[in-house]
């Protein structure tokens, strides 16, 4: 571990990368969060849209940092815009709810397209639900059952298989 740091130390992205991974996980250190969250900020200022996501999380969750949703959104927006698909999900989920920054349906609907135009499940079945309710874009029932049918092709999506067997009336409409 001591090269390792010494690496991270001298700016090596993939060594603080690897440290914080290991801090976070425990993996040959003691796990110590905060250290973790210090090794992510390092590589998340490099521009890693993994950290920037990493680090995005452990805000959200006040894991080795303060709980601050501010800061999340921040980094998830510079993950996002790198084209992580789960960052940009996230970020429309906080969009959606206002969480860390005023509701944006619109916004939410740009960055779930994205995300769901990348196979990400989850973003596929929420694009149908926003398509199914008109939030943030048209209403359009097609459209939301063909993002519904795309979730639903995955394995793990059952909530997106289950809005196709229900009348229009019943299905969830927007953000869960």
């Amino acid at each position: 571990m001591h090269c390792y740091r010494t690496a991270a130390e001298a700016g090596n992205l993939e060594a603080q990368r690897i440290l914080a991974w290991n801090c976070l996980n425990g993996h040959r250190v003691s796990r110590d969060t905060a250290t973790a969250a210090l090794w992510f900020r390092k590589a998340a200022e490099q521009d890693d849209a993994g950290a920037q996501f990493q680090l995005a999380a452990m805000y959200c969750t006040g894991t080795g940092v303060v709980r601050n949703l501010t800061e999340a959104v921040r980094w998830y927006r510079r993950s996002a815009e790198q084209g992580d698909r789960y960052a940009q999900y996230n970020l429309a989920v906080m969009l959606l709810k206002g969480q860390g920054i005023a509701q944006d349906a619109e916004e939410a609907f740009r960055w779930c397209c994205l995300a769901a135009e990348q196979g990400l499940a989850e973003a596929q079945r929420q694009l149908g639900d926003l398509y199914h309710a008109g939030h943030g874009v048209a209403a359009d029932v097609a459209l939301a059952d063909a993002w519904y049918e795309k979730a639903a092709e995955q394995q793990g999506e059952a909530g997106a298989a289950a809005k196709l067997g229900r009348p229009n009336e019943t299905r969830a409409a927007g953000a869960e």
